[in-house]
């Protein structure tokens, strides 16, 4: 089934567990498809389409020089998939950062400033995060 695998599911993780180490073993399986799609939700956004790649050098030379902490959804996808991102508080504070690095590069009004804004205000009302 497509999107299977990219959630992070195998057989094991959809089955129930059979005992109490079984399930927290389990655990990790189950936060990285909780923080996925938390993300996918994110990206079904209408104000995300910024944040959906990093930001590229060669569109915008002096970005690296602003920002020191770069974050991106693809970034935070492989974060996730790669086992680093291990909470919804972690996640929530990266896309925190993501917006607050929009806001901090771009001017108050403009259409990138704007859908950082609409991130904050996203992540305030979702209860994705509870």
């Amino acid at each position: 089934m497509p999107g299977v695998a990219e959630a992070g599911w195998t057989v094991p993780t959809l089955l129930p567990p059979s005992s109490a180490p079984e399930r927290e073993q389990r655990a990790p399986a189950n936060i990285k498809t909780e923080l996925l799609g938390i993300l996918r939700k994110l990206r079904e956004t209408p104000f995300a389409w910024p944040y959906t790649e990093p930001v590229s050098p060669e569109d915008v030379p002096d970005y690296f020089e602003v920002i020191k902490e770069p974050r991106d959804i693809a970034m935070l996808e492989q974060n996730v998939k790669k086992g680093e991102m291990k909470s919804k508080a972690a996640l929530k504070d990266d896309i925190a950062l993501m917006a607050a690095n929009c806001k901090a590069y771009n001017t108050e009004g403009d259409t990138f400033y704007t859908t950082a804004v609409e991130i904050e205000g996203w992540l305030k009302s979702s209860n994705l995060f509870d």
